[in-house]
């Protein structure tokens, strides 16, 4: 979908746009040399006070077409920029989870819960919600999954057999946190007797860039979850749904629900981790832009790293793919990012992505380009980025919205060395985009369409790592 273009091709295609917009008085084509990142992140240069950069007062406004009249774009942004005098450069690695992140994990999210083991009977109120689901498919003659009605009078009768002869109340084991052979931690626990919660920590055993870990209050739920939430794919589509009448919101405030959240941070150990998005999470089996029935929904708090009292930005990208290419020396790399839903009964759910340990400081004090030169690279980049997506597809058009501008950071591959990426200074710009196929991508406000190197202008590739 994302093509590589030349040097030479970029130029003319920013040659060619002159004629579509106000021609800036250098244009800014930076190609990415990481080697001259890490010589500007290991300068003795003073740095550049974030009060210096230029910014405009209010938003940011500005409009532009590339030559084909098909690729449109508007800004009227809010410029935010984190509440310092300077910004960080620092290096980072991969790490796995530990037994004791386990056990941090499960205090934070199970409190008050008993461990069972994963083949042990669960307790008769467990059975007894699904036979009352069942039992209510067959008073209202709805056959859900069922070819027949002998067939669902069958499984009422299995499941009856269940509740029959399961345990009054959980039977508890000993909390196990350690790994198996395949880096895999794994906890079942039943809360009430009722609910079934289930933790997974996985650590890959081919490259710790795949260290993840989720959890679910209730496994009857996991299928909604997943479809909507769980790994990203759909959130930014689905959004629409929560502008739709038959949402049901939670009933909590969402400073008590962030309030729950925060507390798990807490347990956790993440003290360096702030609150860098939240949103309405739609729980909704496919994502359409018309729900027929009502659909429920969960606050989404998302936190990351700060450096220096500087966050790492946050985006609904998951993870860096770079190409399939004998030469690339990067493999997949989830972004480090932890995601904290609440309901009204607590924590509904959470994936905590990619840990990783700052091992270095390179650069406490970056020096950043002008936003001068920032708002050139983005009215010439934007066009190309865009353009190259829709290709020689003349029934494609593209209209790009940009509603805020952030200064943040965000993690790069290093050039030659897997082992580390880079936390550096960026400027992500969100907004939606719609190809007039059915509705905006990025209305839930963390679609980065344009993300460009601070300190030397290049463009990053967030799919790509770099």
């Amino acid at each position: 979908m994302r093509r590589k273009i030349s040097l030479v091709i970029v130029l003319l295609i920013s040659f060619l746009l002159a004629a579509c917009q106000p021609t800036p008085d250098e244009v800014f084509i930076i190609e990415k040399d990481t080697g001259r990142m890490m010589e500007k992140a290991s300068s003795d240069e003073n740095g550049t006070v974030a009060d210096a950069l230029g910014l405009p007062d209010g938003n940011y406004t500005f409009e532009t077409t590339d030559t084909s009249g098909r690729v449109k774009v508007s800004v009227d942004a809010e410029m935010i920029t984190p509440d310092v005098d300077y910004l960080p450069i620092a290096r980072v690695t991969g790490r796995s989870f530990t037994e004791q992140d386990v056990e941090n994990i499960y205090n934070a999210l199970c409190d008050g819960a008993t461990p069972v083991s994963e083949d042990a009977p669960m307790p008769k109120p467990f059975y007894q919600q699904t036979l009352d689901g069942l039992l209510e498919l067959r008073d209202s003659g709805n056959l859900d999954k069922y070819d027949s009605i002998e067939d669902l009078d069958a499984a009422i009768q299995e499941v009856m057999a269940q509740v029959a002869s399961a345990p009054e109340h959980a039977v508890p084991i000993a909390l196990n946190s350690s790994f198996n052979s395949s880096g895999i931690a794994r906890i079942l626990c039943v809360q009430n007797d009722a609910i079934v919660s289930d933790l997974f920590v996985i650590n890959s055993t081919q490259a710790e860039r795949g260290v993840y870990s989720d959890f679910i209050r209730d496994v009857f739920n996991r299928t909604e979850f997943a479809h909507q939430s769980a790994y990203g794919q759909a959130v930014t589509a689905s959004y629409a749904l929560t502008r739709d009448a038959n949402i049901i919101l939670p009933q909590i405030s969402e400073q008590e629900a962030l309030a729950k959240a925060g507390q798990v941070i807490s347990t956790l150990g993440l003290d360096d981790f702030t609150c860098t998005g939240r949103r309405i999470a739609p729980l909704f089996d496919a994502p359409t832009a018309e729900m027929k029935a009502a659909c429920k929904s969960v606050y989404e708090f998302m936190f990351t790293r700060s450096v220096n009292s500087v966050s790492v930005t946050y985006t609904n990208d998951i993870l860096s793919s770079p190409p399939n290419d004998p030469n690339t020396v990067s493999e997949p790399w989830m972004y480090e990012k932890v995601r904290i839903f609440v309901d009204d009964h607590g924590i509904y759910a959470y994936m905590w992505n990619a840990p990783c340990t700052v091992t270095e400081i390179l650069n406490d004090k970056a020096t950043l380009l002008p936003f001068d030169q920032i708002k050139k690279i983005f009215a010439n980049m934007i066009l190309v980025k865009y353009g190259d997506y829709i290709g020689d597809d003349a029934s494609k058009n593209i209209s790009i919205h940009i509603t805020q501008i952030r200064l943040g950071l965000a993690r790069v591959t290093e050039q030659d060395n897997n082992a580390y990426g880079l936390l550096v200074p960026v400027w992500d710009f969100f907004g939606t985009y719609d190809e007039g196929i059915g509705y905006p991508i990025g209305l839930d406000g963390y679609e980065s369409l344009l993300t460009i190197n601070a300190v030397d202008g290049s463009i990053i590739d967030r799919s790509k790592g770099y």
